[in-house]
């Protein structure tokens, strides 16, 4: 987490107001509002610092479904070597997609093997 130099409010000087920056690098979030805390204390220009005060706010997470060109049925042949090319991306370049077989291949006729590469 980062900040930027406090700035006094225009109209209320006993406020000071922080802009955050928050790394949600490598974090799982879903869409949601979920509740962080911080603790924060004032150092004089002596160097002496005031108890630390706690405090909350909340973090408003959305994310965009990823969208793929995958659109329609697809239909593979037995015993040929069957390719299918698709996309899918993350709309807003926001996170890491990762794809998932919901049919178990080796249950499938011909007991195919089932693959995805990642074409960049």
């Amino acid at each position: 987490m980062s900040w930027i130099k406090p700035v006094q409010d225009k109209n209320d000087p006993t406020i000071w107001l922080f802009d955050v920056t928050i790394d949600l690098s490598n974090v799982e979030i879903t869409s949601s509002a979920s509740v962080a805390q911080f603790s924060i204390a004032a150092v004089s220009a002596a160097g002496k610092k005031s108890p630390p005060k706690k405090g909350q706010y909340i973090v408003w997470s959305s994310i965009m479904a990823p969208v793929t060109s995958w659109l329609e049925a697809v239909e593979f042949k037995i015993g040929k070597d069957n390719h299918f090319d698709f996309s899918v991306i993350d709309p807003r370049g926001e996170g890491k997609l990762s794809a998932q077989f919901i049919t178990t291949c080796s249950g499938l006729p011909g007991a195919p093997v089932c693959g995805c590469t990642a074409k960049v």
